[in-house]
């Protein structure tokens, strides 16, 4: 188990970083599924 993960910073402004615009809710998720230290335990 990893303390800690990254999200690299042209996940944002990416396809899938701009789709997450408008939904807080969305991109707490995709940021706590990215840099969570459970990275394979997500659906």
């Amino acid at each position: 188990m990893r303390s800690h993960g990254s999200v690299i910073c042209g996940f944002w402004p990416g396809g899938t970083g701009c789709h997450l615009r408008g939904d807080p809710e969305a991109q707490i998720v995709a940021l706590y599924i990215m840099a969570s230290p459970h990275p394979k335990e997500a659906p």
